[in-house]
């Protein structure tokens, strides 16, 4: 559809006409053979139903069509008319070569981007400016940040969902590393007592107060129950190097706990006295003032490995936690006598019990 005459200012040559629509040329386009010159859109719509031109019905296809000749564009480009919006109120007269560029920015152009002075600041047509409401939009931005919010915090409970579950894992394979080291380390300690020939034998200097006279090594031999620290000797010491006591300790342990703990001691010719006050001190609350409680072990942490103790274990089936679970129960004997070199809230005489449990072969699953 071509440009309506009366816009434009003074006469229009005849031949700027298009011969269907009778206004003036828009993006002209030409008929190969007979010359004539028509609108694109109109020459387009009438080919839909005739194959013909419509001036002297000489045959002609959309594909034949090719661009109007370049002096026509040009004497096209300079005819001045007026703006689109002159209805609206735009007064201003330009050529047709410009009106393109004006439209995009004139004032009057209901189609154009303008934005709010009113408070909202959001960018919208002219048009919509008209019947535009700030408190429905801010609204209606306040609904759209709830529902952006309510996602990120979904996907901000996924992804700590997901840390947690992370930290759980690592956490259950740090605990798989520390009882594969634990198991390691008591096999080594027994093939230590078989290459040795004697479990009782120390390895430092400073424990040689501790070794048997002749007459109480007979004694031992014999089953006789030792007296003072000399029982000692029958059990061997380590150095609690990697924490594992404190690692799986029970500082509440069970009565059966108790009586494989009791036994076992007994077991290594230890004074009744003795075994008595030791089974005492097996629970945290009568345990040394430096670490009677979690947060006073964390807070000691960096003198947890520096403990010596004495080492005891007995391992059996407990039924209570499933067919075929071999369970390992660890004692360790933290005496005074072995640990001179540590704090005075850190030790009682004449010691303390730290007892640990271990399924040395959980179930699948």
């Amino acid at each position: 559809m071509g440009i309506d005459i009366t816009r434009f200012c003074g006469d229009v040559d005849g031949d700027l006409l298009c011969s269907i629509c009778s206004f003036v040329l828009e993006d002209p386009i030409q008929a190969p053979d007979c010359e004539h010159v028509f609108c694109n859109t109109c020459i387009t719509e009438w080919l839909t139903s005739n194959q013909t031109c419509p001036l002297d019905r000489t045959n002609l296809t959309v594909g034949a069509l090719k661009p109007a000749p370049r002096i026509l564009r040009n004497f096209l480009s300079r005819l001045t008319l007026s703006c689109y919006y002159q209805i609206q109120g735009c007064p201003a007269l330009l050529t047709l070569e410009s009106l393109a560029t004006h439209l995009l920015d004139c004032d009057f152009n209901p189609k154009r981007l303008v934005t709010c002075q009113s408070g909202c600041g959001i960018s919208i047509t002219f048009e919509e400016l008209q019947k535009h409401n700030c408190l429905q939009c801010l609204k209606f931005d306040m609904e759209l940040l709830t529902i952006v919010q309510k996602e990120n915090e979904e996907k901000i409970s996924e992804m700590q969902s997901e840390l947690n579950l992370q930290a759980i894992v690592q956490k259950q394979n740090e605990e798989k590393m520390l009882k594969m080291q634990f198991e390691l380390d008591l096999l080594k300690a027994e093939i230590d007592k078989l290459k040795k020939g004697n479990p009782a034998k120390q390895s430092t200097s400073s424990d040689s107060q501790l070794l048997p006279t002749a007459g109480q090594s007979q004694a031992v031999n014999q089953g006789t129950v030792l007296t003072d620290q000399s029982w000692l000797t029958n059990i061997s010491i380590y150095m609690n190097t990697r924490d594992l006591l404190f690692q799986y300790c029970c500082p509440t342990p069970k009565k059966w706990m108790l009586k494989i703990a009791r036994k076992n001691i007994s077991e290594s010719l230890c004074p009744l006295e003795i075994v008595n006050t030791l089974i005492q001190n097996s629970h945290e609350s009568r345990w040394p003032p430096g670490i009677r409680s979690e947060e006073a072990r964390e807070a000691n942490r960096d003198q947890l490995t520096a403990y010596r103790y004495r080492y005891l274990y007995k391992t059996f089936k407990n039924n209570q936690l499933g067919n075929g679970i071999e369970v390992l129960t660890s004692i360790g004997i933290i005496m005074a006598v072995d640990n001179t070199h540590m704090d005075e809230d850190m030790v009682i005489n004449p010691g303390f019990l730290v007892l640990m449990t271990l399924n040395l072969h959980p179930m699948e699953g």
